[in-house]
């Protein structure tokens, strides 16, 4: 395991600093405003419009269902993962984000064995991650030789 962490230290390279955290941001807000547009049609026959309920859900201001009051978060934690699964796919340590995402999986088992759309929201919001870092990300990092 410790060849394998210092073997992913200096291997790569990000080629374009700037453009690929624009990118990441730019990443993060579209999958906040997917997710945010499938709670609120969760949540707009019950509380509201939904119009309403889908800005309430994306600017984590307090609703009647506090399950969408995140403060940001998600956001937050996709920069994280944005920045590094490029990095870890590139590198071929795709064993990380297979961890990673079963930690995440794992904190919250119980309470989504009874809340499905939760959980399904969750593993879409995890696969466009995973495909925007494959698909898009991946392009500016380059293993240095």
């Amino acid at each position: 395991m410790k060849e394998e962490a210092i073997s992913l230290i200096g291997t790569w390279q990000v080629n374009d600093k700037s453009e690929y955290l624009f990118s990441i941001i730019i990443a993060c807000l579209i999958i906040r405003i997917i997710i945010a547009a499938l709670k609120a049609m969760t949540s707009c026959k019950t509380y509201g419009g939904y119009f309403s309920e889908f800005w309430k859900c994306f600017s984590s201001i307090a609703s009647q269902d506090e399950s969408h009051t995140d403060y940001w978060h998600p956001f937050f934690l996709g920069i994280v993962e944005l920045s590094a699964y490029p990095v870890l796919m590139v590198t071929n340590h795709w064993s990380f984000i297979g961890a990673w995402l079963a930690f995440k999986t794992i904190a919250q088992w119980k309470i989504w064995a009874e809340k499905r759309t939760t959980f399904n929201r969750f593993l879409i919001g995890n696969a466009l991650t995973l495909f925007v870092s494959l698909l898009w990300l991946t392009h500016f990092v380059t293993i240095v030789v």
